[in-house]
């Protein structure tokens, strides 16, 4: 219905995605509380220059990496609490 917000759940859902990389005493902030909802059937595209952090999300999207602190969810189930 055009013009209208459709409450739809997220199918997949990331709230407060953080991930520091650290090296001796030196603290790199890769991503610092991102929230991300896409619904089912949308589509995505994550762009920007090299070390912003796109490889560092969708790895945590996938459950490839740890963070320091998440909740994820996909098609309704939470799968990922740091």
């Amino acid at each position: 219905m055009q013009g209208e917000e459709m409450n739809v759940p997220a199918f997949v859902q990331a709230e407060n995605l953080t991930k520091v990389y650290t090296s001796g005493k030196i603290e790199v902030v890769a991503l610092a509380e991102v929230n991300l909802a896409v619904g089912q059937g949308e589509f995505l595209g994550v762009t920007g220059p090299s070390g912003s952090g796109k490889s560092t999300l969708v790895n945590l999207l996938g459950g490839q990496a740890l963070c320091v602190r998440r909740r994820e969810l996909a098609g309704n189930k939470q799968f990922g609490v740091a």
